[in-house]
This record gives structure tokens, C-alpha cells and sequence, in this order.
């Protein structure tokens, strides 16, 4: 069996990599191009509303992961010890480094090209010594390959698996971690992430999630790979490598001008959150659709007084276009073949009548605004609109006409009238269009309309009629209290993007949902053993929730090639998820951490039962061919069929219930082999390749019946 600890390795680099955490840019040798670093659950000691939820994992912690007996009874060994080490590990401080040597690239040295490097640092309930004393009791429970002292590196064990892997305890920049190294010794030391400090290196306890990734340190590798499928005449259908190496080139990917991703999320300890990123050498690669304009008081003016939640951005919206290969768009010269985005704006027109680009996108202006109110519809999902500011109205609904023309006649060939788009006006709004199911109780009218110099679209026709009345509205957002207190009206003539969400108010929509999704935390982490030392309510009162809690508000902006996105907002995790929950689109998380956690239980219950019935099933054939043997002068049955005949059973016990297949039936043919090692009667016949999943179901000579693991217990004695 191969070693669990490669397997929770592999885990580690995986997730890690995906939490958004901050890493560290090492001294020596080639500075990551990856770097993450997590501030682990000791970040949710920072506010007291997490206090609880922090006591919570910190009891699972301490209990290990608690799994229905069953389950642990068929798991491979060592498997149960990998995920609880897997689980310390994911809730500790720690960083996560990738690397690329591009010398080694260059000698085809594609073994030593990688480096990868974790530190885990431990938390307020585990140590790294812990750590390491768990992992190295991973591996001897497992089988997993020996390990061998590193000369010269006091508590640094080599892993003897074909690629070089460290493993020990270190001093990294003064503090003790256990690390776990790829292709090189551990380093040893980091900087930070720049020289300018934007971002802060790893370390105190206000830090939850920051990261680096510079895509500029992955150039020589993209590249070499690029050009190694080239060789190889690989490619994705419509893309050859070189597509793909010109497309990693105009995203940012590729190429001298290369982006660098930043970010940092943070908090304070006097409750406010703060999260800064960054997009560096923005303008080479999206400068197209960058506009002159920033977000105004008039943008603002459009987004009634009661949004809870709302965004406004300013870029030359039919430049999107511009950034994907078009025929259309290539320079004289060059051989012209339609791209797919050709084929499928091609498409489109076939079915709406207008080209999407020149009778659509290219009529759009730069702002572009989407918000949730109570104005629209109550502040829920239905009251979601998006405004889109127009560069020529009359073609705009020129094109509506001719699309609404169109697909009614579609409709009419292919949904017997039951389908239409229906045109009316308002007296906010002269051209509103409305998808409608005449004679059937669908109960959705998605509405669009033009009126004056905006586009508006949203999911009823009141939303859309309310959006366009507000245009002549006495009082805007800017009038918010929760959005002036997050100092968002500082930000207007200087943002070319803001978003606010108004946190107080969407606590009362989301309580009742996080209160479910912390009850489910609470029920997991309480000890079956003693429950009463669970923590017993791990969210804390509405009226606790809610006093200080602040709104979210963002902002973007260029610093010369730069694009930089501030946010401030409240510091708690809590308070912050319980917002998102009031987002109906958003409910799906806590019903699937329900049904992550009740569901494979339910799934193990039945599977227990199924077993059962099995177990049952075996251990009345192997009683049957006993009274049979002993009714026949110790002459066993030659096949369970006999047992039919002679009425000894009935042939339905002949299929394994749980299986489906017909049992297996090892003839002993005298009481003396007929033993308790003798495998009388075996699940899917006993062959290895038909093994049910957790194991065979064998009833032995001596009448016990219980699981079989491995096969090789199957031979004949």
C-alpha cells in the first residue's frame, strides 16, 4: 500500500493553495511564483463574535475527526490518522511557496524545476512539534518509506520516495515550524512580498488570508510547456499551443509584461476589516478597456436610499470584445478563418435578427451599475436590476424591436403562442419589453427597457419600473447612513469601481440561515462521550451580531499601470458570513454543509444495514449446508443449487442482496477441512476483480461470518 502521508501531502499542497492565504518570498534561490499564507483559526480570536466559533474548531481539533465505526473499521491503516493531521494542519498558521528554477528548466532538469515548500506553524491547540510527531506516526502506522537524518541539518529528516522530500522541524525567521519540502532543503528565512511594504510578510494575529502570485516567475515554464505540446502536436480542439501561448500573452499570463496578483485581507482590533490587492502592469494587457471617467454623484444618483447592496463600474464595455481573437477585428494581411467567438455571435444573429456586437454591445456606454433594494422588490433576489449606460438609445431600441420581432415568431412556430415578448411603457419608461408565457402559470416576467440614456434589466417589470423612476428621485445611496459611515462618498470622481454592501442591514436576512449552519457546527464538534463540554451556541444573539457591525465598501482605481482594489468593512468572520447568507443564491452553502455532513451519514447507515442483511443472508446458506452434510452422511452439497432442489433454501437466497450477484461456494467436501479458516460461502463469487467496495462478506466452515479485506484470505487452505 502507498504511503497515506503522500496521499494527505498531496491534500496539503491542494487546498493550501486554494484558501487565499499570505506567503513568504525566501532569500535564497528562485522567488516564488506562488505565495500564500493563512492566518489558521487563531485569526478568529481577533473578534469576540468568532470566539465561539474558534472554541468550536478548537474542540474538533482536539477530539480528531469522530467517524461512525463502520467507517473506520474499513478504512486503510493510517487513513483516519492522515485526515486528522490533514485537518491541524489546514486549521494552523502556515505559508505555502511554489517555485520554478529556470536554470533547470533550461538543462531540462524538469526534476529539481519545481520547488515546493510548506511551513506550518501550528495554533493556539497544536504545536508543530505535535505536528510533526503525528506525521511521523502517520507514516510507521501506514507502512509508509523510511526516513533518514539530513547531515548537517539538526531535525531534518529526508522522505526515501524517488523525488527529494524534507521533512522536519525548523527555525524560519526565528520561530519554530515543521516543514515539508519538494526538490530542496527547507529555506529558511522570508522578506515579505515587495519593496514597497504594500503587503506585510507573514505574521500577526490580524492577518487572515494574503498571497502573491507573479506570473512573470512562471514564464520559462509556461513557455517550455507550451512549446514541448507544439512538438508534440497536441491542442485542444480550436487551439494549437501557439493559440494558447498567444492567448496566455494578451491575458497577463505570458510574456515580459507579465501580471503580478496581490492580496492581503486583514483585520483590526478594534473590529474593522481591511482588504487591500492588487493587479500589477494592469494597463499593458486590459488598457482597452479602461475610460476616462470615474464614478460620479450622478452613477449614484440611480441607486435608491434603501440598496443593500449595489456596484458601479466604469470601463468601455464593448472593448470586452476586443479582448478574444474575432476575424473581425484581424489585421490586414493575416489569413482570416472564423474564430469561435465569430461562429457564435453568428450564431446569435441567426436567431435574434441584430448582430450582437454593432446593433448591441457597440451601443453600450461605460458604466455599468447592479443593485439589490427594497425599492425594487424588497431587497431579496427579485429585486436584483442592472443599469447599463447607453451611447445611442434610438439604435438601441431599434434593435429591441427587431429582436422582440424575431423571437416571436420563433416562439410562435415552436411554442404554440405560449411564449412572447410583450411591449409596453410606463410612465417612467416608453420602451419596456417583458418575456411573458401567456396561458401558463410560469411565474417569472423578465423585463428589459429603455428609457432615456440607460438600459435597464431585471427579473420583473416592477423591478425595472421602480429602477427607472428612480432617475427623479429626491434621495440616492448617497443618502445611506450605513454607506456614509463607510465613508463611501469619499470615493466618488475618484474610483473607476465601488461596491457597498450594507452589512447591519443584511444581518436580520441571513440570522436565521447562519443559525442553522452553526447549529450544524455545534452538533459535529459536541462529543458524543460527554456533550455537555460542547460549546452550546456558537453565534452569538442577534442583537450581539449586530451591534457595530459595519458596511463593506470597495473600491478600484489605476496607480499608473496598476490596478488597486481597497476594501474596509467589519472584522468579523461571523458577521460577514451572516451577511452572505441573506443572499438567496448564496443559502445553497450551509444546506450543502448540512447535506456534507448528514448525507454520507445517512449513506453509512444504510450501507450498515445493507451489511447486516447480507451478514444474515450468508450465515443461513453456511446453517443450510451443514444440515444438509449432516442429513447426507457428512456429504456436502456440490453446488447451493442442490440446496434448492432438495429444499434446504429458496433459490432468492441464492443473490446476494446487497451485490445483486449470485453467492460464491468453496465445496469442503469433508468436516475436517470444513473449519473455521475454510471460506464456505463468499460474496461475488470470491473473485478479487467482483469485490464489493469495503470488502468481501464470507461466512467460514465453523458457521462465523464476518468482512474480508484483503482476497488473499479467499485462497483454499
Amino acid at each position: 500500500m502507498k504511503s497515506t502521508l503522500i496521499h494527505v501531502v498531496a491534500g496539503i499542497t491542494a487546498l493550501s493553495s486554494s484558501m487565499l492565504a499570505v506567503a513568504t518570498q525566501q532569500d535564497a534561490g528562485p522567488a516564488p511564483a506562488i505565495a500564500i499564507y493563512s492566518g489558521g483559526i487563531d485569526f478568529l480570536k481577533q473578534s469576540p463574535k468568532d470566539r465561539a466559533l474558534h472554541d468550536a474548531l478548537m474542540l474538533l481539533e482536539h477530539n480528531g475527526l469522530v467517524l461512525p465505526a463502520e467507517v473506520e473499521s474499513d478504512m486503510p491503516s493510517g487513513a483516519k490518522e492522515g485526515l486528522d493531521l490533514l485537518m491541524d494542519i489546514l486549521m494552523s498558521r502556515m505559508s505555502f511557496t511554489l517555485s520554478f528554477n529556470d536554470e533547470a528548466i533550461k538543462q531540462g532538469d524538469m526534476e529539481s524545476a519545481v520547488q515546493l515548500q510548506l511551513t506550518v506553524y501550528g495554533n493556539s491547540g497544536v504545536t508543530p512539534e505535535s505536528l510533526q510527531q503525528q506525521a511521523k506516526h502517520l507514516i510507521k502506522v501506514s507502512g509508509g518509506p523510511t526516513m533518514e537524518p539530513v547531515d548537517g541539518h539538526g531535525g531534518l529528516d529526508r522522505v526515501q520516495v524517488p523525488v527529494p522530500v524534507y521533512m522536519g522541524m525548523q527555525e524560519v525567521d526565528g520561530e519554530q515550524a515543521m516543514v515539508l519540502s519538494v526538490n530542496h532543503l527547507p529555506k529558511t528565512t522570508s522578506r515579505g512580498f515587495g519593496p514597497d511594504g504594500t503587503f506585510p510578510g507573514p505574521g500577526g494575529p490580524g492577518t487572515f488570508m494574503a498571497g502573491v502570485v507573479d506570473f512573470n516567475r512562471m514564464n520559462t515554464m509556461l513557455h517550455t510547456a507550451m512549446t514541448m505540446a507544439q512538438m508534440q502536436g497536441a491542442s485542444a480542439p480550436g487551439m494549437g499551443p501557439q493559440d494558447a501561448m498567444e492567448m496566455l500573452t494578451r491575458f497577463g499570463m505570458m510574456g515580459p509584461d507579465a501580471m503580478r496578483y496581490e492580496w492581503n485581507v486583514s483585520s483590526t482590533s478594534d473590529g474593522a476589516g481591511h482588504m487591500t490587492a492588487a493587479i500589477r502592469n494592469y494597463r499593458q494587457h486590459f488598457g482597452a478597456l479602461l475610460a476616462d471617467a470615474a464614478v460620479s454623484r450622478d452613477d449614484l444618483q440611480m441607486i435608491p436610499e434603501d440598496a443593500n447592496s449595489m456596484s458601479v463600474s466604469i470601463f468601455r464595455i464593448p472593448a470586452i470584445l476586443d479582448l478574444f481573437a474575432s476575424a473581425t477585428r484581424t489585421p490586414e494581411g493575416r489569413a482570416v478563418e472564423p474564430t469561435p467567438m465569430d461562429m457564435g455571435l453568428s450564431m446569435i444573429q441567426g436567431v435574434l435578427g441584430v448582430n450582437l456586437r454593432t446593433q448591441f454591445i457597440d451601443y453600450m456606454g461605460d458604466t455599468m451599475i447592479t443593485y439589490r433594494s427594497k425599492t425594487t422588490g424588497g431587497g431579496g433576489f427579485m429585486s436584483g436590476v442592472m443599469l447599463v449606460e447607453l451611447s445611442n438609445a434610438d439604435g438601441m431600441k431599434q434593435s429591441m424591436a427587431t429582436m422582440r420581432g424575431h423571437l416571436n415568431k420563433l416562439a410562435e412556430r415552436q411554442a404554440d403562442g405560449h411564449v412572447r415578448l410583450v411591449n409596453w411603457t410606463d410612465g417612467a419608461c416608453d420602451d419596456i419589453t417583458t418575456l411573458t408565457f401567456p396561458g401558463l402559470p410560469i411565474p417569472v416576467e423578465l423585463s428589459m427597457a429603455v428609457c432615456n440614456d440607460m438600459l435597464i434589466m431585471g427579473l420583473s417589470p416592477q423591478a425595472v419600473v421602480a429602477a427607472a423612476r428612480q432617475a427623479g428621485a429626491d434621495r440616492s445611496i448617497m443618502d445611506n447612513a450605513s454607506f456614509r459611515a463607510a465613508k463611501g462618498p469619499a470615493a466618488v470622481g475618484k474610483s473607476m469601481g465601488m461596491q457597498f454592501a450594507d452589512v447591519p442591514a443584511q444581518l436580520a436576512d441571513g440570522y436565521a440561515m447562519m443559525n442553522a449552519a452553526m447549529a450544524a457546527i455545534s452538533n459535529f464538534t459536541r462529543p458524543r462521550i460527554e456533550p455537555s463540554r460542547g460549546v452550546n451556541m456558537i453565534l452569538p444573539t442577534y442583537p450581539e451580531l449586530a451591534k457595530g457591525a459595519r458596511a463593506n465598501v470597495m473600491t478600484a482605481a489605476m496607480d499608473g499601470d496598476d490596478l488597486l482594489v481597497t476594501c474596509s468593512g467589519d472584522g468579523s468572520f461571523t458577521v460577514q458570513m451572516t451577511a452572505m447568507m441573506s443572499d438567496p443564491l448564496l443559502l445553497l452553502i450551509p444546506a450543502g454543509m448540512t447535506a456534507g455532513v448528514v448525507a454520507p451519514a445517512l449513506s453509512n447507515a444504510r450501507e450498515a444495514a445493507r451489511i447486516t442483511e447480507s451478514k444474515s443472508q450468508a450465515r443461513y446458506l453456511a446453517r443450510a449446508i451443514h444440515e444438509y452434510a449432516e442429513e447426507h452422511d457428512g456429504k456436502f452439497p456440490e453446488s447451493l443449487e442442490v440446496l434448492v432442489a432438495k429444499h434446504y433454501t429458496g433459490e432468492n437466497m441464492l443473490f446476494d442482496k446487497r451485490t445483486g450477484q449470485k453467492w460464491g461456494y468453496r465445496n469442503p467436501e469433508t468436516w475436517k477441512r470444513c473449519t473455521s479458516v475454510w471460506p464456505l460461502i463468499v460474496e461475488a463469487g470470491g473473485h478479487a476483480h467482483l469485490m464489493p467496495e469495503g470488502g468481501f462478506i464470507v461466512a467460514f466452515g465453523d458457521g462465523h461470518v464476518r468482512v474480508v479485506q484483503n482476497p488473499h484470505e479467499l485462497d483454499t487452505p
